[in-house]
């Protein structure tokens, strides 16, 4: 498996956030792995102390419609790993 470097190359990339250096750089499968299963830990951390949408929706209607579907494409990611 190629590494984000070996593909796109050690440049900055341009983002709607501005210039970002990639941040994800595994060599092997399990040091994938594991960053995948530090961050699926930390996403039911997350979802644990998620409480109040309606407070949420209430500060932040804008961003609501991109938070819906971020988790609607973080959770199709998710159910290909069965």
């Amino acid at each position: 498996m190629k590494t984000f470097n070996e593909l796109y190359g050690d440049s900055e990339f341009r983002s709607s956030r501005g210039m970002r250096t990639p941040a994800l750089q595994y060599t092997e499968p399990e040091e994938g792995a594991q960053a995948l299963n530090y961050a699926l830990d930390d996403l039911k951390l997350a979802l644990e102390r998620a409480n109040n949408p309606e407070r949420y929706v209430e500060k932040f209607s804008k961003s609501v419609p991109g938070l819906v579907d971020s988790i609607e494409r973080i959770t199709k990611s998710l159910e290909k790993m069965r």
